[in-house]
């Protein structure tokens, strides 16, 4: 968002996505695995709808319908995948600000029993709100 290149178009049309991300979870419709490829094609449908009013929509219009051609896979949206791309990009943010390969790599590895006491806990507190 901060490079001079990128276009007020292409921001607008990033928080109309989102804003539809929004509000289908607003009516209940949450993000789950199966219904990711079918929620993120109407975010993206609406990119093409808000590109098409705009004066200069062209480039919001060509990269919406190339997201939708090309993230319509299933297996884009995964949670393993999802997974995958949240460790390499958080390896590379961190290769940015200089940190050494084993940081990163340190932090991956604890990240899974965190995660696992993390969840464990939760059920734990679910089982008590419960009672």
């Amino acid at each position: 968002m901060l490079a001079e290149t990128t276009r007020a178009e292409l921001i607008a049309s990033t928080i109309v996505h989102e804003a539809t991300h929004a509000r289908i979870e607003g009516c209940g419709i949450h993000y789950e695995e199966k219904l990711r490829p079918r929620i993120e094609a109407v975010c993206f449908r609406r990119e093409l709808a808000f590109a098409k009013k705009l004066p200069n929509g062209e480039q919001v219009r060509e990269q919406a319908e190339r997201n939708l051609v090309a993230y319509a896979k299933q297996d884009f949206w995964t949670d393993a995948t999802f997974a995958e791309r949240f460790d390499r990009d958080q390896i590379e943010a961190l290769r940015k600000l200089g940190a050494p390969d084993w940081v990163g790599q340190t932090a991956l590895t604890l990240r899974a029993p965190y995660l696992w006491t993390r969840r464990f806990l939760q059920r734990v507190a679910g089982l008590f709100q419960k009672r």
